[in-house]
């Protein structure tokens, strides 16, 4: 009895302990991420390995280019750094980094980080999972179950300045308005995972090749 007590409760510590550590980021827009990036490129996990990095594990994977959508990039594989993975009997996780499992295909947005190493831009929004739908012939797009929480940028809700009569109406009044926002394009409300889950990369391709070129001109 008291060893099944003791496995409940550490049950719970252990959720707790999830919880609290859960990743918490702005959400990033389609256009935010391509101007972010270096490359964008339809690619497939081949091959992890962990390592620890001072105090922290981090884990390298090899993608193969499958097909390049917008920039350069030289090789047919990249490896692109992650917080977080395994060495040996001891791990550590990192909630909202990108997870790449060998042989997965994803859409991802990359840049280089100050040493030089590949990373998604905006940790796990910048990789959109894949997943090849036979009756449409074509990679379709899902969500990415790792982002953790997002939280819409203060730019796109902060609510304009009320004149001090609607102020002063509010705090006698003891309710709060409605107040109004800044006007911002329909598609830069939605962060990118939400704006690119469910489409092909056919319907893709041309509009993030056109929307990279606006991003990155001169």
């Amino acid at each position: 009895m008291n060893r099944m007590l003791l496995a409940v409760g550490f049950a719970v510590v252990a959720s707790f302990a999830r919880d609290a550590h859960a990743s918490v980021s702005l959400a990033v827009d389609t256009d935010r991420l391509l101007a972010r990036a270096e490359v964008v490129m339809r690619a497939t996990s081949t091959d992890t390995y962990s390592a620890w990095e001072g105090t922290r594990i981090v884990t390298y994977t090899k993608l193969h280019v499958d097909e390049v959508v917008a920039g350069n990039v030289k090789d047919s594989d990249v490896w692109v750094r992650t917080l977080g993975g395994q060495v040996e009997h001891l791990g550590q996780w990192v909630d909202g980094e990108p997870v790449f499992g060998v042989g997965q295909s994803s859409l991802v947005f990359l840049s280089k980080d100050e040493g030089g190493a590949y990373v998604s831009v905006a940790r796990a929004q910048g990789q959109i999972p894949l997943e090849f739908e036979a009756k449409r012939k074509s990679w379709l797009t899902r969500a990415n179950p790792h982002v953790g929480l997002l939280l819409p940028r203060p730019e796109l809700v902060s609510p304009a300045a009320p004149p001090a009569a609607q102020l002063r109406a509010q705090a006698t009044g003891g309710s709060v308005t409605a107040l109004p926002t800044q006007k911002v394009s329909a598609s830069s409300l939605r962060a990118a995972g939400d704006e690119l889950a469910g489409k092909t990369m056919d319907e893709l391709r041309r509009d993030l090749s056109l929307r990279w070129s606006k991003a990155h001109r001169p």
